[in-house]
This record gives structure tokens, sequence and C-alpha cells, in this order.
């Protein structure tokens, strides 16, 4: 401030000396004025610079901010203050430029006041910038994207079972009549890889003008499903909590749009209306995933398509694609097969399964996870599993109805899918005394639309399969070992199953004496034991073993009053023992396919409980 004192004093002496040597008529007023200005020049130039770091500062951050908020569009008064701060800075340049230049010199003293008036102009410029940010908006949110491709979506390419039911969605989607597509099928199955492939389909982003993609929790309030379709059409919900008010913005944003709303998981019936989903007149859609027929019945679905599981070729595919090469290793392929057997044709079981295996790099790292897999299912610690076997249990559990309950078990007794036929198992159903009073005619005919009834109802909560025409039913490995598990916890459904691939020594076995169920189906079976405590058997299945030519001459001699079910269909017998009369309350006998079979033993005319219809 010295060096400006002392350059202001000369000033004024010049000043002062031109005008007495020019004659000059300069007021004291304006001399002052100008000396003022001059005086002021060094605080207006760090003012300058302070104001300008600010404009700066505040530019850094609104661009820092735009590059962060990616979902977020620029508004047309973002582009206007920007270039207007810009070419501000540009000016506060030059004038910082002209100022450290004319520091330089003394021969231009007299232009000093009026740059010091210029920096003036910029500081009030600067401030009006930054007062005008305050007051203007310069992000708006970008309205959502049509399509918000799923990044991991499983290629479901290769896959017929899956790929063909895609194809059956697109060609429903296409169909301007209908408007609620219904998606079913077990878990595991598969819908939700087909929705997902869905969702990110070119064709789908032609059809639509915006697709949502909703994954339904069981436990999710009305609330909580409204505001994740709020956040896919960016709607503002914040601090609104009434149902009502969502629905209206809604239903305001989806009303003039052709939409694609894609519920995955559904478990009850969800209105629509209520949500604020409109019912546009310009062919929009809704599809919807469910375990059940019934959820997609009860929402109105026009047309249903049912998700299989993987052809056998398929879920082998599936398997080696997902282990990868390791499964070629010597010895190995044959493990895998039996493995990927365990997974039902289920995509979900087949994928999890699968990762953990391909991490045991031996033949008998592969046989020590398959019997841990067979005897440990369903506490087998893997995700896959574990997540299916709450939901079979819960389906279980839905049955309510002991009867029912025990009309599942019991079908577990067959080989895992393969085609029981209905009209047999209802009757052996019926013997069971899991349909009710079957005495006389009339009885006997609602015990067998109560059976039916009962399958239809399995079938359809996906407990069983449904073959043609519910000619037949099946039960899938999963299922299998569902109801097996269930059963180890019940005295009264105690059961003893083996196949030809499990079976040890059946005839020494000490599994027969609990037992109230045996089933030796299809297991290469030769010989019975001759002193088995069988005092608790109600059902023994033998069919299928063409091996078996003998029964032991007492074998139904002790132990067996309690039977109630015998099958010997397609067995090498040649004769019955005479201790065959002891089965006094035997109540289903199957001699079917039993082509050596040349002699009925005369003990059969006691056999008075033998129902038919």
């Amino acid at each position: 401030m010295n060096g400006i004192r002392n350059t202001v004093s000369a000033v004024g002496e010049i000043a002062g000396e031109l005008v007495k040597q020019v004659g000059w008529q300069v007021s004291t007023d304006a001399v002052t004025d100008t000396l003022r200005a001059f005086t002021n020049l060094e605080e207006k130039y760090e003012d300058l610079k302070q104001e300008r770091l600010l404009l700066r500062s505040l530019r850094n951050d609104i661009e820092r901010e735009v590059q962060r908020c990616r979902e977020k569009d620029t508004t047309s008064s973002y582009s206007l203050w920007i270039t207007e701060a810009s070419e501000v800075d540009e000016e506060v340049n030059d004038l910082v430029a002209k100022y450290e230049a004319e520091m330089q010199t003394s021969n231009r003293f007299w232009l000093r006041p009026s740059l010091s008036s210029e920096m003036e102009k910029m500081i009030v410029a600067i401030k009006q910038l930054v007062k005008k940010k305050s007051s203007m908006v310069f992000q708006v949110d970008k309205p959502p994207e049509s399509i918000l491709k799923m990044l991991n979506a499983p290629r479901i390419a290769g896959y017929p079972t899956l790929q063909g039911a895609l194809e059956k969605v697109l060609e429903l989607v296409k169909n301007s009549k209908i408007k609620a597509i219904g998606v079913y099928g077990l878990k595991g199955v598969g819908k939700t890889a087909i929705m997902q492939n869905l969702n990110n389909h070119e064709e789908v982003a032609k059809l639509f003008d915006i697709v949502i993609f909703v994954r339904v929790s069981d436990d999710e309030t009305h609330l909580e499903l409204q505001q994740k379709i709020a956040r896919r059409l960016k709607v503002d919900t914040k601090g609104i909590n009434d149902p009502e008010d969502i629905a209206r913005k809604i239903h305001e944003d989806l009303k003039n749009k052709k939409y694609l709303l894609i519920f995955d998981g559904v478990v009850d019936s969800i209105d629509l209306s209520q949500l604020g989903i409109p019912n546009n007149d310009n062919h929009s859609k809704v599809v919807m995933t469910a375990q059940h027929q019934q959820v997609c019945t009860l929402n109105e679905a026009d047309r249903l398509i049912k998700v299989e599981p993987l052809s056998r070729d398929e879920a082998w595919k599936m398997f080696r694609d997902t282990v990868g090469p390791i499964i070629d290793r010597p010895d190995i392929p044959e493990i895998a097969q039996r493995v990927c057997d365990k997974c039902s044709c289920l995509p979900l079981l087949i994928h999890k399964i699968a990762r953990s295996f391909k991490l045991k790099g031996s033949a008998s790292s592969w046989r020590a996870g398959l019997e841990d897999l067979e005897e440990r299912w369903p506490d087998y610690e893997n995700e896959g599993v574990n997540e299916l076997y709450s939901f079979l249990t819960f389906c279980y559990d839905e049955l309510k109805d002991e009867k029912k309950q025990k009309c599942f078990l019991y079908a577990s007794l067959y080989p895992a899918g393969s085609k029981v036929y209905s009209d047999y198992l209802v009757e052996c159903l019926a013997a069971q005394d899991f349909l009710g009073d079957v005495n006389g005619t009339r009885k006997y005919q609602k015990a067998r639309d109560r059976g039916y009834a009962v399958l239809e109802h399995l079938t359809n909560v996906s407990l069983l399969e449904k073959g043609k025409q519910m000619i037949y039913v099946s039960m899938n490995d999963c299922m299998k070992q569902l109801a097996s598990y269930i059963s180890s916890k019940y005295p009264e459904c105690n059961s003893y199953v083996q196949s030809r691939e499990e079976l040890g020594e059946p005839a020494t076995s000490k599994s027969w004496k609990n037992a109230r169920w045996v089933s030796l189906i299809d297991s290469n079976l030769q010989a019975l034991p001759i002193d088995q405590d069988c005092s608790k058997l109600e059902t023994l299945l033998l069919q299928k073993n063409l091996e078996l030519s003998t029964i032991p001459r007492t074998f139904f001699k002790k132990h067996m009053r309690n039977l109630l079910v015998l099958d010997l269909y397609g067995t090498g017998l040649k004769s019955l023992p005479s201790s065959v009369s002891k089965l006094t309350g035997l109540r289903g006998l199957y001699l079917n396919d039993c082509e050596h079979l040349t002699l009925l033993n005369c003990g059969l005319r006691y056999l008075e409980r033998l129902e038919g219809p």
C-alpha cells in the first residue's frame, strides 16, 4: 500500500503541475474521485480474484454433479449458465492480465481509474451469476429407458424346452386380443430365466414404450410393490405413504404408454387398478409367473403356459456346460450322469449343484459328493437344494389335510419319473383308507372321485406331474427325496424303498421291521426273506421283478395280517404260496402280466376284503 500511496502522491503533484501549465479546468471532486479509484485498484484486484475463485468452484461442482448423476438430464439453463460463467471467467482473465501489465509501468497511470471501474463491473457480474445459480434447476430426471436389460440373464438358446416356452409367450404378447398371460411351473424349472430373456428380447423393445420387470417377494406389501413400479418409472414418491396417492402418480405416468408389465414370482392375487396400472386400450400386456396354475387363474390370465422340466438330454447338456472340461476326466462321466439325475431336470438345481461339483477334481471326490447328496438331502450344503426344499416343504405343509399329505407320500413309493396310472393309484389310496369309507358301490365311486380330486390337487400345486388327460401321474426325483425325508419323520408313513441302482440285501434288511410301506419295484429282486417280521406292513410293491419266480411257502403266514396292498405285476412267479390265505385284510391284489403264473392258490377265496368297482 505504501507504494500505491507514493504513486498517488506523485500523481497528485503531476496533476497539479498540469493544471498550472496547461490551464486545465479540473474540479477538485473529479480529481478526488480519480485518486480514490486509483487508490482502490489493488483492493479491487484482490476482490476480483476471490470472486473468480468462487465462480470457478461453483462451475466445477456443478459439472462434477452432472457427471456423477448420469441418470439425469441437464436443462437448457445449465448450458446457458455454464456458457455465461465461462465468458465471465475469460473476461476476468483479460482484466487480471491487463492489471498485471499496468503494474509494470507508470507512464499510463491515467488509465488505471478506468481499470478499477471495469473490475468493479466484473465483480458485480460474478455476484449476479452466483445468485442466479441458486435459483436455477440444472438437472432433471431422465425419462426411464424403454427396457432395462438384464445383464446376467441365463442363455436359453440350445434348450428347446425353455426356448419353446419363450416363443409361446412372445406369440401371445403379439396377440392384440390377449391382455394377461400366466406362466407357471415348479420352482427352479426356469420361469425367471424365460422372463429375463423376454425382457431383453429385441422384438419386445419394438412392441412397447416401456417394459417393467418386477420381482415379487412372498412377504411383499401392496405399498412395496407400488414403490418398485414407481422407481422403474422414475415417478417421485418421496414422502408419500398413501397407496392411493402413489397409484394416481403411476396411473398418470402410464395412461398414454403401451407397456409390458412382467410380474415374476406371484403367489397371490394382484389388483392392478389398486397399484395404479391403467387398463389401456392400446394392447398393453401383463405377464406373470407363478408356481401354481391357480394363481395365474386367480389373476385372470387369458392364456396359460406351463413350463416343463428339461428333457434328460437338455439337463445333461446344461450340466456338462456348467461343470466344464473336468467332466471328461476318466471315470467321472458315469458318476456325473447320476449327479445330474438327482437334479430332476430343473435348471436351478443343475446350475447350483454342477457349480459345486466342478470344484471336485477326481472321481473319488465325485463319488463322495454323490453319496453325500443322496444321503443328506435336503441337508446337503447347497443354496439351490436348500431353496428348493424350503419351497417344497411349504407346498406340502399347505396341503393341511392329513390324508392328502399321506397320498403324496404314498406316491413316492414308485420310481422317480415313472408313469403311475391314476386308476391304479386311486385304488391303492382307497385300499389304504386315505379316501374315506369304500364299503358299497356308491361309496366306492365317491372314494374314487375323491381320489382323482386329490391327485388333481397334487398336480396343481406341483407336488406331482400330470400326464396327458390325467391318465397317469409321476413324481420327480426332488419330490421323491422330499417325500422320503418327510416319511422318515412319521412312523405311520415309514417306508422302505429301493431301486435297481440302490438295492443291497433286502431279504435280510432290518428296515422291513418298522416299515408300513415296502417298495422294491424293478429292483432285480430274485428272492424274498423267509422269516421277515412284517407285522406293520400295509403295502408291498414287487412289480417288474422278472427274476422273482417263487415266494417262500411261509412268507405270508406270520406277521402280515395288516397287509392291504400286494402288487406282483410283471414278476416271474409261477404260483402263489398257500400262506396267501392268511392275508385276510388284503384289499388290493395285482397279478397282471404275470406270464408264468399258471396256478392260483385256492386260499384266495379267504380274501374277502378284496375290493373292486
